[in-house]
């Protein structure tokens, strides 16, 4: 039998590549001939760039930067052959990096990603990559 696992990330607990072989092993438990695929895929948010990595020879870039609170954040992202960047937002303004009580869009800042665009177009980068994730913030208004 031919299985295909093709997972993204859990959210704050494991990564894709981590999901698709926790799912191997546990169907390898069960009898049976299999022909195992395991393709880990990201929508864009955290871990996009791990992803994108398995796939291409990107060399890693650190930056000093901030994050979305305005701390102090050593970030990564990568840059391919030809010069172009691959940012993942994750890294610099994402959720996983807030306490449930930091969670405030009035108060965070996604001036980290625009550090870590500006250092990739002060190395040379001519084409940057983006990955943005999905978040929705639910605001309810009492009457």
């Amino acid at each position: 039998m031919r299985i295909l696992i093709v997972c993204d990330s859990f959210k704050g607990s494991i990564s894709a590549p981590q999901v698709c072989k926790a799912l191997h092993a546990g169907i390898l438990h069960i009898k049976g001939n299999y022909d195992f695929t395991l393709k880990p895929i990201s929508d864009g948010g955290e871990g996009s760039l791990e992803i994108i990595k398995l796939h291409t020879s990107l060399k890693t870039q650190s930056v000093l930067c901030v994050d979305p609170l305005n701390r102090s954040l050593k970030a990564e992202y990568a840059i391919s052959d030809d010069g172009s960047a691959y940012i993942e937002s994750a890294a610099t303004c994402g959720i996983t990096l807030l306490k449930n009580e930091e969670k405030n869009p009035f108060v965070t800042s996604s001036r980290g990603l625009g550090m870590m665009i500006n250092d990739a177009i002060r190395k040379g980068s001519k084409q940057i990559h983006l990955f943005l994730g999905a978040a929705v913030l639910l605001m309810g208004a009492q009457a």
